[in-house]
């Protein structure tokens, strides 16, 4: 069992091999990059709009994951004023397997402590 942990710099939508029940999604889970984590993490880069991005990953069954954004730079000029986001963890197949808004008081995301339980 390992702890993996992503970083990512965009609202981030990840999915990986499991299932769960299935919940109806109003966009593809068309993968905008693959994160590798091969090394026990890995970090993407992105931005944080009123769009979404998707990262893919490989996990196995036992792997404990944080998943984590980070706001770094709010650009003069875009019509995005703060680091709000929301995080959501797939499966391949579209299911919901964790979400997080707002963690700890702050507007940005993070997925804490969360066991793969297949493969």
């Amino acid at each position: 069992m390992k702890k993996t942990i992503f970083s990512a710099f965009a609202v981030a939508i990840l999915f990986l091999g499991m299932t769960t029940s299935a919940v109806a999604l109003p966009f593809a889970l068309t993968p905008d990059g693959t994160i590798d984590v091969s090394s026990g993490s890995g970090v993407v880069s992105g931005h944080v709009d009123v769009g979404h991005m998707v990262f893919a990953f490989q996990a196995f069954a036992g792997d404990v994951i944080d998943i984590d954004i980070d706001v770094t730079a709010i650009f003069p000029g875009t019509s995005y004023t703060d680091d709000d986001s929301m995080l959501y963890l797939f499966d391949k197949e579209g299911h919901l397997l964790a979400m997080n808004d707002d963690f700890g008081g702050s507007l940005q995301s993070f997925i804490d402590d969360f066991t793969i339980l297949t493969t």
